[in-house]
């Protein structure tokens, strides 16, 4: 019997899997921004199940293409999974703060994380970002 589609690209994945990717994964930039999206569901959702989850978390982890040195320092995101009538569309979108905006009018950093510094001594007169 033929493995599905779905099925054949997550034996792919986990071939190419490698020690330590998991973190590298884990940490690494939002793709992309989105609005609500249908979901690839593996299996059959019941059709009785239905709700909302919403995750906030880190989903920027560099600046002007300098990785963060600590997860903590990752710029926020929000991400929400609707589910209803056996389907699941999901949204994604990354918390605008005041600091990151200001960051990006710039186009430099402005401001330095908990275990992120810039270099030199501007790392002691920046101030400290939220993150969200």
């Amino acid at each position: 019997m033929a493995a599905s589609s779905s099925a054949a690209r997550v034996m792919e994945s986990a071939l190419r899997f490698e020690p330590g990717m998991g973190w590298r994964l884990a940490n690494r930039d939002l793709p992309r921004e989105h609005g609500f999206e249908t979901l690839e569901v593996e299996g059959k959702l019941p059709e009785d199940l239905s709700g909302a989850l919403y995750r906030n978390g880190p989903g920027i982890f560099s600046n002007f293409g300098n990785p963060y040195k600590h997860p903590f320092d990752g710029d926020g995101s929000i991400t929400a999974v609707r589910i209803g009538g056996g389907r699941a569309e999901g949204a994604c979108r990354i918390v605008e703060t005041r600091a990151l905006r200001h960051e990006r009018r710039e186009g430099k950093a402005l401001y330095r994380g908990f275990g992120t510094l810039p270099p030199g001594l501007r790392r002691f007169t920046l101030k400290f970002k939220n993150a969200a």
